[in-house]
């Protein structure tokens, strides 16, 4: 029986690559099976790759501050890249401020914000219901939890 040759694999292989490339709809279904970090070196693969799953890598942001050694390197680079990348995010869940503050600052499609153990609320970036419902302790007037409201949530 005779070895298949090289030209008819390639062959195989460059068709195969074409017939998932031309589904986005396949990549970004098999995508959101993924953990968040294959998802970010599914996208490091090729452009039509990013293009197609990055929404999925900024669906939902909910980092983990005690993986973060160097703080600053870290906010700046969330910031970038929440200016970047801030459209494509829907539910966020923030527990830094730094996620909040750029959150509010810069994300117009989220249509869930859960905050969590946030020290500061600043008034420039919220309307909240009055002045001193702006914070940075956890204790409130009659155990309520101040108004949060971003108009721009519908």
């Amino acid at each position: 029986m005779s070895e298949p040759d090289d030209s008819s694999t390639r062959i195989t292989n460059v068709t195969a690559n074409s017939i998932v490339n031309s589904l986005p709809e396949l990549i970004e279904l098999i995508g959101k099976e993924l953990s968040p970090t294959d998802l970010v070196a599914c996208v490091q693969v090729c452009r039509f790759w990013n293009q197609t799953l990055l929404p999925l890598v900024w669906h939902t942001v909910n980092p983990d501050k005690k993986w973060f050694w160097w703080p600053e390197k870290v906010e700046q680079w969330t910031r970038i890249s929440f200016v970047n990348n801030c459209h494509l995010i829907r539910p966020l869940t923030a527990n830094w401020d730094v996620l909040l503050e750029t959150a509010a600052a810069q994300c117009r499609n989220l249509t869930s914000l859960t905050v969590h153990g946030v020290r500061r609320i600043l008034p420039e970036h919220f309307h909240t219901s009055s002045p001193s419902s702006c914070a940075a302790d956890s204790t409130f007037a009659n155990n309520q939890p101040p108004s949060l409201e971003l108009p721009w949530i519908k």
